[in-house]
């Protein structure tokens, strides 16, 4: 069974951020914290800040030209908008390009002598062809003339890039081709090469950049072009293209996942002018640098799936020397962390947060030693300010390295309990501490027909055996086995079978030898038609990871056919919390007010919630922000937002939810108290015995016993 989504929407207003100032919160612990040893230096860096916050333009395509800025947008009926913005007074003018056609687009743009270019494509409603018209337009966006390219281009061929020199020759990119204007010579080509953007040195000298390739040179005269001879050039990534137009000293500028570089062809340099992640640039895609030396980027919003062109000013060294430094370590920042942190930088007054990876993904490092090296830095006392963690949480809370964030939330009065899923929080508490902050969450859970098991939302093995079923249902079914099947469930048993805080662990017991034999019920072949196997009567409980309400609707209406439906737990109540993200203060932190504004940054409505159409991929903690998400949910389907899951290799459709279905997950959410135990090192121990037990090479009562000493000797190792 596999779920899809298909959304075609328009793209979601992004709101600007606000200010948060730190505003002290009195704890009962007034012990001098020794203060964070991690040492973290500042890269070049910038300040960032978004351009313009018209909803017009909240998901542009952009252009420099000196002091002006052209911007592409639409509007909410799909209408292309452009508008041209003066960075020197922050005027902002625009004006809609009428659909003159059932397909409209803009592009590429060329603005000179007070005169804005604007090369428009129309297409027909079979997208069968296309024509190509040029407007102008004055500084007032208002219409001049229209005329037709000066060159031909085949009306099933796009326009990739267009440039135009300062001597009036043009360069067209097409999927076919790059073709050279001039009026003495006509229309010429220069490649049939399949090339991605045009990139132009400050004297002009033309650069051809394939998108997962070297730059190549242009001699404008022989129509040849050579490749760029450098040592070094940055490796391909998801910011390349990667090479944009030079600037000063610099021919042309490159990208890798880490930094814009300037380049100097001449003397083979590169030099480093803007690090990503001291920018607060996450996924940074477009770079346009500008007279006074501050610099355009676009860069993509992961939260609120849309790009947003941030206006770059460097830093100077004294500036960089003068910020207040709150230093976050982790093994590896995900693109969701990183756009948070940049969210919170870019509005923090008077301090940054500033990052250390142990672990970039680079082939030569080994992803276990970077584990091990993080690890041995906390345990060796060079702590930074905040840090997320993992599977080590609880051997690392054991020596004391967390701040116990109960009584900030406490002693705030800005911090409200009632406007969050406290419940989630407290599931991950730790020796009655809340040490753990997530992100978000989801729930691993069961779901059987009403029919069957009624109200109950906790059963054990004894209580499915006991129940009145149809003749041949199995109680539980997995198509990759028994195994996976076991794996699914170890996400809500774990947790009754081991005490950390004593170091035991009850593997050997009658109820987890139980909970055994249960899963070595799953049928080892494939339940027939087996999609439908559980509206059918043929498998009594659905595994389900709820971390949006289509997943609990899509169960009611499809997997179940709208029968009434119980979410349930085996050995839990109900299911089992799983965090996402786990972000913990240092105990030895002078920081730690600095590092609460950020937690609560990111638990505001606004950072969790990101408008109807940004799809949810988990659920929020704020409560606000969950019920606007589950509310989108309940938006009747239309014909560019459906919902489809694969049933037995078919696509079946399935509406939006119900204001019912939104009640009950609500609720349902509100009984949960069972954290998942997210320990790898434990989760793999139990795997490992038990599954010689689904293939037949031991008992149940013998895996359990291995469990059981395995586990024992763990433990102890963690106190």
């Amino acid at each position: 069974m596999k779920k899809q989504f298909a959304l075609i929407t328009a793209a979601a207003i992004f709101c600007m951020l606000t200010a948060c100032g730190t505003s002290p919160v009195s704890t009962t612990d007034t012990t001098e914290p020794a203060g964070a040893t991690l040492q973290v230096e500042m890269s070049p860096s910038c300040k960032s800040v978004p351009l313009t916050d018209d909803p017009d333009f909240s998901n542009p395509n952009y252009a420099a030209f000196g002091n002006k800025v052209v911007l592409q947008g639409w509007k909410q009926d799909g209408a292309p908008t452009i508008g041209l913005y003066d960075l020197t007074t922050g005027v902002l003018v625009k004006t809609t390009i009428p659909r003159d056609a059932f397909y409209t687009d803009l592009s590429a743009f060329d603005f000179r002598d007070g005169r804005l270019t604007v090369i428009v494509v129309y297409g027909d409603e079979e997208f069968t062809g296309y024509r190509w018209s040029c407007l102008v337009f004055d500084e007032n966006l208002q219409p001049i003339e229209t005329h037709p390219l000066p060159i031909d281009i085949d009306p099933m061929q796009s326009l990739l890039d267009w440039r135009v020199l300062s001597d009036g020759a043009q360069i067209f990119l097409t999927t076919d081709g790059c073709y050279l204007y001039d009026e003495q010579n006509g229309k010429r080509q220069v490649s049939d090469d399949s090339l991605g953007h045009i990139v132009l040195s400050p004297d002009e000298t033309v650069w051809l950049v394939r998108d997962n390739g070297t730059p190549k040179r242009l001699d404008r005269e022989t129509l040849t072009l050579e490749p760029l001879q450098m040592d070094d050039l940055p490796k391909q990534n998801f910011n390349n293209g990667g090479y944009y137009d030079g600037f000063g000293e610099y021919a042309l500028l490159c990208t890798d996942m880490d930094a814009l570089y300037g380049l100097q062809p001449d003397t083979g340099e590169k030099t480093e002018l803007v690090n990503f992640a001291d920018s607060d640039l996450v996924e940074a895609r477009g770079f346009a640098p500008l007279p006074d030396g501050r610099m355009l980027a676009s860069m993509y919003d992961c939260l609120a799936f849309h790009p947003e062109v941030l206006l770059l000013t460097p830093r100077t060294q004294e500036e960089i020397d003068s910020i207040h430094t709150v230093t976050l370590a982790a093994l590896q920042f995900d693109q969701e962390t990183q756009t948070r942190i940049a969210r919170f930088n870019r509005q923090a007054d008077g301090y940054r947060l500033v990052l250390k990876s142990y672990y970039h993904n680079d082939p030569t490092e080994i992803y276990e030693q970077c584990f091990e090296n993080y690890r041995n830095d906390l345990l060796a006392g060079n702590v930074p300010d905040i840090m997320l963690i993992g599977d080590d949480y609880r051997l690392l809370s054991n020596k004391g390295l967390f701040e116990d964030m109960r009584p900030w939330m406490e002693n705030d009065p800005d911090f409200h309990e009632e406007d969050y899923m406290m419940n989630v929080l407290e599931a991950g508490s730790y020796k009655g501490r809340i040490e753990r902050i997530p992100w978000s969450f989801s729930v691993s859970c069961f779901i059987a027909k009403k029919q069957y098991i009624g109200d109950r939302t906790n059963l054990s093995p004894t209580d499915i055996y006991a129940l009145d079923l149809p003749e041949g249902m199995a109680y539980l079914y997995s198509e990759s086995g028994r195994t996976t099947m076991f794996g699914n469930l170890q996400h809500q048993i774990m947790g009754n079978f081991v005490d950390y805080e004593n170091a035991q662990c009850s593997f050997d017991s009658e109820e987890f030898i139980s909970l055994l034999k249960l899963v070595n019920t799953v049928p080892q072949g494939k339940v027939p038609e087996d999609d439908y196997c559980y509206r059918d009567d043929r498998v009594l409980l659905a595994t389900e990871n709820i971390s949006k309400l289509d997943d609990y609707h899509m169960n009611h209406q499809i997997v179940f056919g709208n029968q009434d439906i119980t979410l349930c737990g085996i050995g839990c109540d109900g299911g089992t919390i799983c965090p996402f993200g786990g972000i913990a203060v240092s105990a030895q932190s002078k920081e730690k007010e600095a590092a609460w504004e950020f937690i609560k940054f990111n638990l505001r409505e606004e950072n969790q919630y990101f408008g109807p159409d940004s799809p949810p991929h988990l659920l929020p903690l704020n409560r606000k922000a969950l019920e606007k998400t589950f509310a989108d949910a309940t938006i009747p389907h239309d014909e560019h937002h459906t919902a489809h899951i694969e049933m037995n290799g078919q696509n079946v459709e399935y509406d939006a939810a119900t204001q019912e279905e939104l009640q009950t997950v609500l609720a349902y959410l509100d009984t949960l108290h069972t954290g998942v135990l997210d320990d790898s090192k434990l989760t793999n121990i139990v795997r490992e015995e038990s599954s010689k037990y689904f293939s037949g090479d031991c008992t149940a009562e013998e895996a359990a016993h291995a469990i059981q000493g395995r586990a024992e000797l763990y433990l102890a190792e963690q106190q």
